[in-house]
């Protein structure tokens, strides 16, 4: 599911997997924020 680049630092997850993240589930980078307060806005602009 993730792959770690050099940094050991997780990586954007593929697009099937973001369409099915839940908002208010931990952020894939692994701050400990929400999803929502953390990279939902960078991973789904407003259209």
């Amino acid at each position: 599911m993730f792959k770690l680049n050099l940094f050991n630092r997780p990586q954007r997850p593929e697009p099937e997997v973001l369409a099915h993240w839940g908002r208010n589930a931990e952020c894939w980078c692994g701050s400990g924020k929400k999803y929502k307060n953390c990279h939902m806005a960078k991973d789904h602009p407003p259209k």
